[in-house]
């Protein structure tokens, strides 16, 4: 019974205008200038539990600093985002194709884009 809290809830449509807003508010809440959630509440949401945060991966890069990374998949669509709170930045890329080829190029193009974005600030 516990593994099926551990599993997502379902799914969420939104734009790339919207999924945007929605990590502006991440990197907002990070710093304490959310006006949804307190900076505790984003704190332990981008917390490493085991490596893994409330809802997303949770990292140190060497380059980026703190990371926390989420990904998804409705089977046909895959999105990843990345939330880089020491570069103040993040990125999401979302493309119309699902595969084990398509995931993996796409993780590495988001991590290409994160390391490019942090060599230009």
């Amino acid at each position: 019974m516990w593994l099926a809290m551990t599993e997502a809830a379902g799914g969420v449509s939104l734009s790339l205008r919207e999924y945007g807003r929605y990590l502006r508010e991440q990197l907002k809440g990070l710093d304490g200038q959310s006006a949804f959630l307190g900076q505790t509440t984003f704190e332990r949401i981008h917390s490493p539990l085991t490596g893994y945060g409330h809802g997303w991966g949770v990292a140190r890069d060497a380059q980026l600093g703190r990371v926390s990374q989420h990904n998804g998949s409705n089977g046909n669509h895959f999105s990843v985002a990345l939330v880089m709170r020491d570069q103040r930045r993040a990125l999401a890329i979302s493309c119309n194709c699902y595969s084990v080829k398509a995931v993996a190029d796409i993780e590495t193009f988001a991590g290409q884009l994160a390391l490019r974005a942090s060599r230009s600030k």
